[in-house]
């Protein structure tokens, strides 16, 4: 994932296209709960990580996510 976030460059002006990066996995709660990179402060330290998404479910935390990233882009 680093890759994609780090190693995306625009361009005319060579920074970063890349501000966030993140896998969307149908992995269950229970594991995601011990995984480092489901944490909210992985996400916020690092700028990428896992986010969980099962088919036909609805999350909490995806959506949660997507409004924020939406909302930064406005600030």
């Amino acid at each position: 994932m680093h890759k994609y976030r780090d190693g995306i460059i625009r361009r005319e002006t060579e920074e970063k296209a890349v501000k966030e990066v993140y896998i969307l996995t149908p992995t269950k709660t229970v594991q995601a709960e011990t995984m480092r990179y489901f944490q909210e402060d992985f996400h916020e330290k690092y700028r990428m990580g896992a986010i969980q998404l099962e088919p036909g479910g609805v999350s909490e935390d995806f959506e949660d996510k997507i409004l924020a990233i939406v909302k930064s882009m406005w600030s």
